[in-house]
């Protein structure tokens, strides 16, 4: 009890003076728990009622009257978020789409200029328009309704181009946001869903887009626009990747060009200096007041011009928390100096938090959210204390003088710089080490180098800033000279980018890790407070202090370690994983010991498959590198992702036919590919039937076909691989057809396996029958699209009831092989489909 009073006395005392602070929590606590009470935003509402007409009753006795308050305040949390999640106008376009998309015709308003998307990849299509739209109308049997809601609206040809303020009618398919499909994957269905968008269109031909009214763009999108242009005014058609970074620090945008500049950010854990705006609207304000004070304004007016400029600028960028956050303290900060009254800057924060939670209660949830509060409320919270830690250190003959200020110039200046420079350690630390858990817990990764980094490069940063916004200003003033100013202000963006890129290529710069769980992470916070308990008691100041010190790295890295080591394979596991890729394979092998390796790696769906699946699942098995990639054929929907993974996996060796080069003139990804490989020092190894590989901890994969002599067409003959382990085999026949079935089908001892990667992404074809029952699975698992052919269909009739899972409805199929026998088959998509396990004696269990 003695130590308990020791903690509640001073918090009793510090809570007070921040209402909001206790306010944000309580509110937040509310919309945490509306997922777990019943879905009734009425009932939280009554209940909400009732607590304020309690406390009111209940005025004279404070003691009951707080804590009715504190659960009113959850209530109306709950309330608020229930009514966010669940309840839409019964004319809202999330009613009209389901999960397989639709052929519909809507009506579209465009407040934002849907994204350019630049489409990656060795087949140069055309690139996409994408954005957020607001619905008008829907087309029904009845004609032309009424609808509303927000809507994700893509479009695969960007002639017409589509700008803001436009009203347009589409054809197109109409469905929801795509869910997580494999493991690491973003998931777009959750994330829209907490922006309140449920439904999606996608448009194919412009010719499907028509422009109702072209209408003038509002005022911000216009300004918008032209800021940007003028920022772009004087870059060469060579620097348009430092133009586009100088936007994304000053705006906040994200253009195609930014794509490998915002991976090497987000291994390094350095993002926040890229989508930081607070750094940006800091950078503003400062030379906002340097011109108040060259001009020598009043103090009324400097603030003035202050709280407008940040105002103005901010509603220039996205519409983020990152980009309200700065705004609305900035404005409450201005109307206090105004008025002449001072406040606490924890209380700013914590005002807009709840302002934004109040809109969006579901932001909550979000990384953005979390980041740009809970960072910036730990830098208020500890980097004075950990300043003042860290000036004990100075030299003590100095501070005497300095005290008495017999310091010299020079002594001055010195003195200044280092305490400026110390101050920047400290909060660069405290920000560091406030985002661990957030890091784990949304990006599975540990970034040591992120603290380093972030204070060398901080500076390049403010230099950039300061830069972009005189060549901006300087731009409009001198059109003319536009190209002067574009060349200085690039010089600090350049070094931020190539500082960057070789930060990304720091050994461990990313390391994985697992996922801690959420009680981790509060206990986590909960334990660093204890620093900000005032202890009058020596020992109990340090017992607190070795508590935060200790114990909270044991709670975050113990259990990612942990993780870490479960991911991986056991040395007596093969664990094989056949990735939910839409029209191509994928299927990465983690064999007992060593690095992971795969077999084909393409879809003609993704347009970046490398990027938005294998690269995520990767990171999310802890692996960072390939041993060997096996292409069993030159099909664009096997090798898309090929060329990517070698640039950015260290892959070691790549494993072809020889029939691979030559049908590589009959496709001129397989020809680029090819060319990319010999330039690169890559060139595929070729291999024939009867060839094997050690993939290590006993798992061997023996190549089936083809021989070294063949004939046949590219799918025909493509590598038909079977790979053994503890006793059971799986096997991957490419795209193999009726002419190799025959051929294989004459040794069919050779075939018996205990899983079939089924041929052709599981279409039909009249040997089918019998190469299935040569084969003789267990278990039939398939790498489809989300809609299935005629023969695919057909499939499914030759199987003879044969457990058959496709990845278009399980997501990622994980089978896992014990050196035992025992086979376990897991979907990702666990809620839609049961795994099953096979036993060493053969024997089949349905989860």
């Amino acid at each position: 009890m003695a130590a308990l009073k020791v903690i509640l006395d001073p918090l009793g005392r510090w809570l007070p003076g921040r209402p909001a602070f206790s306010v944000v929590l309580l509110f937040s606590l509310g919309i945490a728990l509306h997922s777990y009470l019943p879905r009734s935003a009425l009932a939280s509402l009554i209940l909400l009622a009732m607590l304020v007409l309690a406390s009111l009753q209940l005025r004279r006795y404070p003691r009951l009257m707080t804590p009715c308050i504190a659960l009113a305040i959850v209530a109306a949390g709950v309330a608020i978020a229930q009514m966010a999640a669940y309840q839409f106008r019964p004319n809202h376009i999330g009613h009209f789409a389901t999960e397989e998309p639709r052929l519909a015709s809507l009506e579209l308003q465009f407040d934002q200029t849907p994204e350019l998307l630049a489409e990656s990849g060795s087949r140069h299509l055309p690139g996409k328009q994408s954005g957020t739209a607001n619905v008008v109308a829907v087309k029904t049997w009845k004609g032309w309704e009424k609808a509303s809601g927000e809507i994700l609206f893509t479009v695969s040809q960007t002639q017409p181009r589509i700008v803001a303020g436009q009203r347009v009618r589409v054809v197109g398919m109409l469905g929801r946001p795509a869910a997580a499909m494999n493991p690491g994957e973003f998931d777009w269905e959750a994330y829209c869903r907490r922006q309140g968008i449920l439904a999606s269109i996608r448009v194919n031909r412009a010719c499907d887009v028509q422009v109702m009214h072209g209408g003038v763009a509002p005022t911000i999108a216009e300004a918008r626009v032209g800021v940007r242009d003028w920022i772009a005014l004087g870059f060469s058609r060579d620097h348009q990747v430092d133009c586009a970074l100088l936007q994304a620090l000053m705006l906040g945008d994200r253009a195609p060009e930014l794509r490998s500049v915002q991976r090497d950010f987000q291994k390094t854990g350095t993002s926040h200096l890229l989508s930081s705006s607070g750094v940006r609207m800091s950078v503003l304000a400062g030379m906002l007041y340097l011109l108040c004070r060259l001009v020598r304004a009043r103090p009324r007016l400097a603030v003035t011009v202050l709280t407008l400029g940040v105002l103005g600028w901010g509603c220039l960028t996205l519409s983020t928390p990152q980009a309200w956050r700065p705004m609305i303290v900035a404005v409450i900060i201005g109307i206090g100096l105004i008025r002449r009254r001072t406040g606490d800057a924890l209380q700013f924060l914590t005002f807009a938090a709840l302002l934004l939670l109040i809109v969006q209660p579901l932001d909550i949830y979000s990384a953005g959210f979390q980041f740009s509060f809970i960072i910036v409320a730990g830098m208020l919270l500890f980097t004075r204390r950990f300043t003042g830690q860290l000036t004990q250190f100075y030299d003590p003959h100095e501070a005497a003088l300095a005290r008495f200020g017999k310091l010299t110039r020079w002594q001055l200046l010195r003195r200044k710089c280092v305490h400026h420079f110390v101050q920047l350690i400290a909060a660069s630390a405290v920000a560091w080490a406030i985002s661990l858990p957030l890091v784990a817990y949304h990006f599975e990764q540990f970034t040591p180098w992120a603290l380093p980094i972030g204070i060398v490069l901080s500076p390049v940063v403010l230099a950039a800033l300061c830069a972009g916004f005189l060549k901006l200003i300087l731009s409009m003033l001198m059109p003319s000279m536009a190209p002067t100013w574009a060349a200085i202000a690039g010089v600090p963006v350049a070094l931020l980018r190539r500082a960057m890129a070789l930060a990304a290529h720091l050994p461990f710069a990313d390391v994985p890790i697992a996922q801690p769980p959420v009680w981790a992470i509060v206990l986590f916070y909960a334990l660093l407070c204890l620093l900000l308990i005032p202890a009058t008691r020596r020992r109990v100041q340090w017992a607190f202090r070795c508590v935060s010190a200790g114990v909270c790295p044991l709670l975050i890295f113990m259990p990612g370690v942990l993780g870490f080591v479960r991911q991986s394979p056991s040395s007596g596991t093969v664990r094989i994983t056949l990735l939910s890729i839409g029209a191509g394979q994928c299927a990465v092998v983690e064999p007992p010991i060593g690095d992971a390796l795969m077999v084909d790696a393409g879809s003609t769906t993704l347009s970046d498959p490398l990027h938005q699946c294998v690269g995520p699942f990767l990171h999310h098995e802890g692996r960072r590198a390939l041993d060997s990639i096996y292409l069993s054929h030159g099909d664009y929907d096997h090798i898309s992702a090929t060329e990517g993974a070698v640039d950015e996996l260290d892959v070691h060796t790549i494993l072809t036919t020889p029939f691979f080069r030559a049908h590589a003139d009959e496709s001129r990804p397989c020809r680029h590919l090819l060319e990319f490989l010999d330039g690169n020092g890559h060139t595929p190894h070729e291999v024939t039937a009867g060839q094997s590989f050690d993939w290590g901890g006993g798992a061997v994969a023996e190549v089936l076909w083809p021989p070294k002599s063949c004939n046949m067409n590219s799918n025909n003959a493509g590598m038909v691989l079977r790979v053994s382990f503890g006793g059971k085999s799986i096997l991957f026949p490419a795209d193999i057809q009726d002419p190799a079935m025959r051929e294989l089908l004459k040794k069919p001892a050779k075939l018996k396996s205990d899983i079939l990667v089924a041929a052709h992404h599981g279409s039909s074809e009249t040997l089918t029958a019998e190469f299935v029952r040569a084969v003789d699975p267990e278990v039939i698992i398939s790498s489809n699209a989300a809609k299935l052919t005629k023969k695919q269909r057909d499939f499914e009739k030759m199987i003879e009831h044969r457990p058959l899972y496709r990845t278009n409805q399980c997501g990622a199929i994980t089978i896992e092989i014990d050196r035992d026998g025992k086979i376990r088959v897991k979907p990702f998509l666990e809620r839609k489909h049961r795994g099953m396990e096979v036993g060493a004696d053969g024997a089949v269990r349905t989860d």
